[in-house]
């Protein structure tokens, strides 16, 4: 009967051994989600400021006489077409101030 006791409080420590360890390495986790998501949500969003759709002109787009049939009017995205989240809030901000 003694031996039951001792094995049940062996037993008892090793699973409070393995609950810190739980413990710790979630703890652990959850600071690299919390880092990660706090990086991610500060880099500066880039947008699609150009309102045009991608196109480039391929052999569909061009009849058997080699006319142009296509409607859409060729355009690539370029740096020009994408503004950066920092401009915008330069932007808003010297409009706020202008209203002010």
């Amino acid at each position: 009967m003694n031996n039951r006791g001792a094995d049940y409080i062996k037993r008892l420590l090793k699973d409070k051994e393995r609950f810190k360890k739980w413990k710790r390495i979630m703890l652990a986790l959850s600071c690299v989600v919390v880092f990660i998501t706090v990086y991610a949500l500060t880099i500066p969003a880039v947008t699609l400021a150009c309102d045009k759709e991608e196109h480039v002109h391929t052999t569909e787009c061009y009849d058997e006489n080699n006319e142009l049939i296509c409607t859409k009017e060729e355009h690539t995205h370029s740096e020009d077409c994408y503004e950066k989240e920092e401009q915008e809030q330069e932007e808003y901000i010297e409009a706020n101030k202008k209203v002010r």
